[in-house]
């Protein structure tokens, strides 16, 4: 089960229309308990891949993602999508 707020839904369908016709990505924050997770940030992402393959494809390059997991760990976050 996850629990995420209407805010945090409109924030993800308003970079997927921004984005649009690239695939969009970004990366979920919150917290586990048990087997639930609740969302309590969003985080865009821009999609790295080259321009031609943006439309079916999406990178988020691996300094990014450790930038991102720092920075959870950092304010007690997990990465729950």
């Amino acid at each position: 089960m996850i629990d995420i707020k209407k805010n945090h839904i409109d924030q993800i369908k308003e970079h997927a229309q921004k984005d649009y016709p690239h695939e969009c990505c970004g990366i979920i924050l919150g917290k586990f308990n048990g087997s639930e997770k609740t969302v309590t940030q969003v985080l865009e992402i821009s999609n790295e891949k080259e321009e031609e393959n943006r439309h079916n494809r999406y990178l988020i390059p691996s300094s990014k993602i450790l930038e991102i997991e720092l920075y959870a760990i950092k304010n007690g976050l997990d990465i729950v999508g």
